[in-house]
C-alpha cells in the first residue's frame, strides 16, 4: 500500500468516532440543504397577444351616364381613369369590418368631399360639397356621390370670380370610423382616419387613389412559466452529502477492519517522517573512524535528528548500507538508527 496512503488511513482509524459523527451531521446538513434548495422557478410575464384585426378601404367606382361604344349605359365601373362625359358621377365608397371569432362591436363612418382652391401652394378656401355618416354591426359601408362635373364647374366660377392668373385645385375624401364593443368577451375600440384624392386632368377625364388601411387588436395576459435554477448548487450539495456518508462508511469499516501491526505503524511514522525532511537529508557513508569510537549522540526518532542538524547549521546524511540517518559536528557523532 502506497505509504501517504497507509499514514491517511491510520489517522481516520485513530480519530474514527469523531469522522464518523461529523461526516453523519456534514451529510444531513448537506441532505437538507439540498431538499430546501429549489430546483425550479415560477415567474409571471405579462404578454400580448392577438385578438381581432380589422380592415379598411377606401374606393370608388361610377355609373356610366352616357351611350358610349364601350360600357353598357347604367353600367357600374371601377375605373384607373374615368373619361368626365361619361362617367360624371363618383362614388366614393368608405369599408370598414373586422374580424375575429366572436365579435360584437358597433361601428361608426363618417365621410365628406371638399373642394379647394390654392394660390402659390397656400390653400385661398376650400368648401364641402357633400357629407354623410353611417353605423353598422361589426362592419360598415358608408358611399357618397360626387358630381365631379359639377364640382368642376363651381371651382371655375369661383375661380373667374377672383380672377386669379393662376391657381390649383383639387377634390378631396376624408373619411373617419370609430368602433367600439367586444372580442371574445374583452371590450375593444379604436378609431382611425382614410383620404381619397380626385384629379382632374385636361378637363376631360378625372382619377381616383384613395388609402387602405389595416389594424389589429391585442390584449394583455398573465404568463405563469417555470424556469430551471441552482443545478449547480444542487448538484453539489447532493455530491457533497454522499461524498460525507461514504466517509462516514469508511471510517466505520476502518475501526472494524483496518488493524495494522505496531510494526506497520511504526514503519508508515518512519516513512512519514523520510517524506516530510527529506529535503534536508543526502545520501551518503558513515566514516570508519566514527563506527566504533565515540562520542556519539542518538536520537529516538529522524525528525528529532534533522531539527537538531537544522539548528547546528548540518545536513542529515543517510547511509543505506548501514540504514543510518546522521551528522558530524565538533567530532560528536549524531545519529539516528531506525528499527528494521
Amino acid at each position: 500500500m502506497d505509504p501517504a496512503l497507509f499514514e491517511v488511513l491510520l489517522k481516520i482509524r485513530r480519530n474514527w468516532l469523531a469522522v464518523f459523527l461529523l461526516s453523519l451531521l456534514l451529510s444531513g446538513a448537506l441532505a437538507y440543504a439540498y431538499t430546501v434548495t429549489p430546483d425550479v422557478v415560477r415567474e409571471t410575464s405579462k404578454v400580448s397577444k392577438p385578438l381581432y384585426r380589422w380592415g379598411s378601404v377606401l374606393n370608388a367606382s361610377a355609373v356610366v351616364a352616357k351611350e358610349n361604344p364601350i360600357w353598357s349605359l347604367g353600367e357600374r365601373v371601377s375605373l384607373p381613369i374615368y373619361p368626365l362625359d361619361v362617367t360624371p358621377v363618383l362614388e366614393p365608397t368608405l369599408t370598414w369590418k373586422i374580424y375575429a371569432k366572436s365579435a360584437d362591436v358597433n361601428v361608426t363612418a363618417h365621410m365628406n368631399v371638399l373642394y379647394y382652391v390654392s394660390y402659390n401652394g397656400e390653400r385661398l378656401f376650400e368648401k364641402v360639397y357633400n357629407a354623410s355618416s353611417a353605423s353598422g354591426h361589426n362592419g360598415v359601408v358608408l358611399s357618397i356621390p360626387v358630381n365631379v362635373s359639377d364640382v368642376v364647374s363651381r371651382i371655375e366660377a369661383d375661380v373667374a370670380f377672383l380672377k386669379l392668373p393662376r391657381f390649383e385645385s383639387g377634390i378631396e375624401v376624408k373619411g373617419d370610423f370609430s368602433y367600439s364593443g367586444t372580442v371574445e368577451g374583452k371590450p375593444v375600440s379604436g378609431s382611425g382616419f382614410l383620404n381619397g384624392n380626385v384629379k382632374v386632368s385636361y378637363g376631360s377625364v378625372y382619377t381616383f387613389t384613395g388609402d387602405a388601411v389595416n389594424g389589429t387588436g391585442t390584449y394583455t395576459e398573465t404568463v405563469t412559466f417555470t424556469r430551471p435554477v441552482n443545478r449547480v448548487k444542487r448538484t453539489l450539495l447532493l455530491g457533497g452529502s454522499v461524498l460525507a456518508i461514504v466517509l462516514a462508511i469508511v471510517a466505520l469499516v476502518l475501526r472494524f477492519r483496518f488493524n495494522p501491526s505496531p510494526e506497520e505503524v511504526e514503519r508508515a511514522g518512519a516513512m512519514a517522517e523520510l517524506r516530510r525532511y527529506g529535503k534536508w537529508i543526502s545520501t551518503g557513508k558513515l566514516p570508519e573512524s566514527y563506527v566504533h569510537s565515540p562520542p556519539k549522540v542518538e536520537f529516538p526518532s529522524l525528525g528529532d535528528l534533522v531539527e537538531t542538524a537544522i539548528d547546528h547549521g548540518k545536513r542529515v546524511i543517510h547511509d543505506p548500507e548501514r540504514g543510518l540517518y546522521f551528522f558530524v559536528d565538533g567530532g560528536v557523532l549524531y545519529v539516528f538508527s531506525p528499527k528494521s
